[in-house]
């Protein structure tokens, strides 16, 4: 690190106001990685899908597809023959403590039917991998793998620290003396983007970081262990063979480490479709 360098970056940490940034920075990352991002379909409930899930948490199995499948078809029975018996009752062929607890039945079904919709479709996903996929809490992961490259905030504090270091020159003054020498204006140059960059990567990783440790304390997680194709986002994205073939934790580095060096941070590493 040569002297220019060293100054340059001795100016910008000497700033109270960087240390500002990025300790604000800091605690918005932290609030936003606290909340959940996706809008979940209409009937979903997490205490729903999270009893069946550990129910049948593991590998999938003909069993497992057999069981959800008969769960969707006996709350679909119980919807089907709601009308029925109300009229039943009406006409007095159910008296008042059956259709009570018929109707407990009806309320169970209605809370339930959507979500084990959902699990059934997982099931059916499943079904059509040539591996073998696992039934674990994946909500919040999925929702949290999903939307990796809509964290801008780490974008927006590095762009609060680095602009000013050339922008400085023009309110101080210094930008004719600057521009005096063309060899000296290019090692200063080189000096600000090198340490742009540091500054960048340092940001990234450490927000990432942060973004991550927050979710792991707040959320369920589940098993980051598993395959990639046991979660559903494979329905969205045309994973290569061998990318899908990784685990959920060395799939979030592998998204990371493209994003850290992607020059668009929008750009996704596949190829999303509609289905």
């Amino acid at each position: 690190m040569n002297n220019v360098t060293k100054m340059e970056l001795y100016k910008v940490l000497s700033k109270p106001q960087v240390y500002i940034i990025f300790v604000v920075g800091l605690i918005i990352q932290s609030i936003m990685a606290g909340q959940m991002r996706t809008t979940m379909f209409n009937g979903y409930h997490k205490s729903v899908y999270e009893n069946y899930m550990n129910e049948m948490e593991g590998e999938y199995s003909i069993e497992k597809k057999e069981y959800i499948n008969s769960e969707y078809q006996k709350f679909q029975a119980i919807m089907d023959d709601e009308q029925k018996n109300e009229i039943a009752f009406n006409n007095g062929k159910i008296d008042g403590k059956d259709y009570h607890s018929i109707i407990n039945e009806e309320k169970k079904a209605q809370y339930r039917i959507a979500t084990v919709k959902y699990i059934v479709e997982k099931t059916e996903y499943y079904d059509s991998l040539d591996k073998s996929a696992q039934y674990f809490y994946d909500i919040e992961i999925s929702d949290y793998i999903e939307n990796l490259r809509f964290n801008v905030i780490p974008i927006i504090v590095i762009l609060l620290i680095v602009v000013p270091m050339y922008t400085d020159d023009i309110y101080a003054g210094t930008l004719a003396m600057i521009k005096s020498s063309k060899n000296g204006r290019m090692i200063l140059l080189k000096s600000r983007l090198n340490i742009s960059l540091l500054i960048s990567l340092l940001i990234c990783i450490l927000f990432a970081f942060i973004e991550f440790v927050t979710k792991y304390i707040i959320f369920d997680l589940g098993n980051l262990n598993a395959g990639v194709e046991s979660l559903m986002i494979e329905r969205t994205m045309h994973l290569p063979y061998i990318i899908s073939d990784l685990s959920i934790w060395q799939f979030i580095v592998l998204l990371y480490l493209f994003y850290l060096t992607s020059l668009d941070k929008g750009t996704q590493p596949f190829v999303v479709c509609d289905g």
